[in-house]
């Protein structure tokens, strides 16, 4: 738990401060007094609790059968997404938070965040921020943009930045483009032979712009507004989230534009890094001695 425990620490040196905030650490339920005895002091400090996962929130999805899937990812990693789309911010409405920010075990602030987070949202009319912004791949992206424009569509609306990552820029720029290349990864030569038959467009389309998932934060509130509610239940119903390895990444991603205006969006410019500060970590707690091997919980959520 070496990279949780560090983690936490600079949780509690650079958010804490400024943020308060309370901590939840969701884990497997057999490994829960194994966290626990790993965070040692930490685990007993009063922001911080160490939950189990429940079967009922950790269960492959009606049409996620694993005939269907996409690519290598393991089911505990799709799980990880829908249990983030469906159990987590439930969860964090039941316990009276108007905030959720969502971290991985290995999601390092490293630098002091310098504000309240709540009053900069709150102040500013936020709905959602994140601390980095990338671009998903067609590989963990297939079928998305197709569903988004079915969305627009049936519900009559127009998004809000969404056709700025289209080309065209409109409705007609709303697919998914073929990539031959990188469909090889996942698909059987029959299906590359098929895709062609049906003439999907090999250039243009959405251009897959999705915010990182391991700090991002967003007002349940927002979530759980009407449109942007169904869209969400609309991605779980299909099992695209789960099958093709949107996870909640890709979804929020297009929650934000089809549904954020831009004045409405935090991009985070705090000191932070995810996963490839890892074995500098590692390092630094081996040459003390402990010997310990890097295992971390399922994830590490704190909310304001």
């Amino acid at each position: 738990m070496i990279l949780l425990r560090k983690s936490l620490e600079l949780v509690g040196a650079n958010l804490l401060p400024t943020t308060p905030t309370q901590v939840y650490i969701f884990a497997a339920a057999r490994k829960v007094e194994r966290v626990a005895a790993s965070l040692g002091a930490l685990a007993n400090q009063s922001h911080i609790k160490i939950l189990p996962l429940t079967n009922a929130s950790w269960t492959v999805p009606y049409m996620g059968e694993e005939a269907w899937w996409h690519g290598h990812y393991t089911v505990d990693y799709r799980l990880m997404g829908d249990w983030r789309l469906a159990f987590l911010p439930q969860f964090v409405r039941d316990m009276g938070h108007r905030y959720v920010l969502q971290l991985d075990d290995d999601s390092f602030i490293t630098g002091p965040v310098g504000s309240n987070l709540v009053e900069l949202f709150d102040s500013n009319k936020l709905v959602l921020g994140a601390r980095k912004k990338s671009h998903e791949t067609s590989y963990n992206s297939w079928g998305l943009p197709e569903l988004a424009r079915y969305f627009i569509v049936t519900h009559k609306m127009v998004p809000t930045q969404l056709f700025e990552h289209c080309e065209p820029p409109s409705l007609a720029g709303l697919y998914t483009a073929f990539e031959e290349k990188e469909a090889e990864r996942f698909l059987t030569p029959q299906q590359v032979d098929t895709i062609g038959k049906i003439q999907l467009p090999t250039t243009g389309g959405w251009d897959k712009a999705v915010l990182f998932g391991n700090c991002v934060m967003y007002s349940i509130d927002w979530w759980f507004s009407p449109l942007v509610s169904r869209f969400v239940q609309l991605c779980r119903a299909t099992g695209g989230h789960f099958t093709y390895r949107w996870n909640e990444q890709a979804v929020i991603g297009m929650l934000w534009q089809i549904f954020v205006d831009p004045n409405q969006f935090k991009l985070f410019d705090f000191p932070y890094e995810h996963r490839y500060l890892a074995n500098h970590f590692v390092k630094e707690v081996e040459g003390e001695g402990t010997g310990e091997e890097p295992d971390g919980a399922e994830g590490a959520v704190a909310k304001a």
